[in-house]
């Protein structure tokens, strides 16, 4: 019955529930399987020709760039700072893009909010998921940062 237990304590703790704790460094964090595939299907669906960029290519979907957020992770804090259904939307050479925060659900001890990219082609559209975590401040650091997890 105790490994029971203390199995059923470590998942809690893994999905963030009563018993979490900070045990998993932000790298080690659960990603899905096709998060990157999802990523690289969204860029594509986003890029157009561009004689002015590196491999003739550039993307609506960096948001960032389209807003002039500039600076060391400024881009992570302010999608931080947004609340629960909170959105950023930007206008790329092609598309229009948006990203909404759709919940924000602790994940293995950690603050960390969801999100829904959508990028708007026309009558067409794509998204992808998307998720931004509030890590523990490093040993120079005063305060704990935002970063960008999928």
């Amino acid at each position: 019955m105790l490994s029971r237990t203390f199995a059923l304590l470590f998942i809690m703790s893994l999905l963030g529930g009563p018993a979490a704790a900070q045990t998993l460094r932000l790298d080690q964090l659960p990603v899905p399987a096709d998060a990157l595939q999802k990523r690289m299907a969204l860029d594509a669906f986003s890029a157009y020709r561009c004689s002015d960029c590196e491999g003739g290519k550039g993307y609506d979907t960096w948001a960032a760039k389209r807003l002039g957020v500039t600076g060391q992770g400024a881009w992570n804090a302010k999608v931080g700072d947004l609340p629960v259904g909170g959105v950023i939307t930007w206008k790329g050479v092609q598309a229009t893009g948006e990203l909404k925060v759709v919940s924000e659900n602790p994940v293995a001890g950690y603050r960390c909010k969801q999100m829904l990219y959508t990028i708007k082609k026309g009558d067409q559209s794509a998204s992808r998921d998307g998720m931004f975590c509030l890590s523990k401040p490093r040993s120079s650091e005063v305060q704990p940062r935002w970063s960008e997890i999928y």
